[in-house]
């Protein structure tokens, strides 16, 4: 949904990403580790993708995405589980 809006080219909608930090919950599909460009590392934590739209000041939202990452796989190399999701941020329909 929040890509649809993306996609329309409206110049007035943004779409920030924020992340709702969780250090201590179980990691599961939606708590994950992200990375946090804000603070430059990873956090454990719900990662969030909003579409807003601002007319005269006044902030709308849109639609908003928790991204999830359901695929579980083993990094060879640390020998360690990781999460990935099902589509990438920046394309949006691509496979990891």
């Amino acid at each position: 949904m929040v890509n649809d809006l993306i996609s329309q080219n409206c110049p007035k909608t943004t779409h920030p990403k924020f992340i709702v930090e969780k250090p201590y919950t179980n990691e599961n599909d939606i708590i994950t580790w992200h990375f946090d460009h804000s603070k430059g590392r990873t956090v454990k934590g719900i990662n969030i993708l909003n579409a807003i739209y601002n007319v005269a000041d006044v902030n709308s939202t849109k639609a908003f995405e928790i991204i999830t990452k359901p695929i579980h796989y083993c990094d060879l190399e640390t020998r360690q589980v990781k999460h990935c999701s099902e589509v990438t941020k920046n394309d949006g329909n691509e496979k990891c």
